[in-house]
């Protein structure tokens, strides 16, 4: 997703993030509005089609990482403030 992308996260010292980091980020959601007004949640941020030039300001990205001795996998939820352009 393009906020994977954009997006990097560091949780009890291991960052996360699409590339160049100690593990790979996986976003379980994204929160937002996009410059046309629709609103993006966890129901339909895999499925709403952007297309190019159409912006998305992000307000809330919920990813998932690793916890603990036992690597429990949780997931966070991070209040951000990130516009992304769609570049189809």
């Amino acid at each position: 997703s393009m906020a994977q992308k954009a997006f990097k996260y560091v949780y009890e010292g291991t960052s996360y993030a699409n590339a160049g980091a100690n593990k790979t980020l996986t976003v379980s959601s994204v929160e937002g509005i996009t410059s046309d007004g629709t609103k993006i949640d966890r129901k339909n941020f895999t499925t709403e089609s952007l297309t190019a030039g159409k912006k998305v300001n992000v307000s809330k990205i919920t990813v998932e990482v690793v916890t603990g001795d036992n690597g429990y996998k949780v997931e966070i939820d991070v209040p951000v403030s990130l516009t992304i352009t769609a570049k189809n």
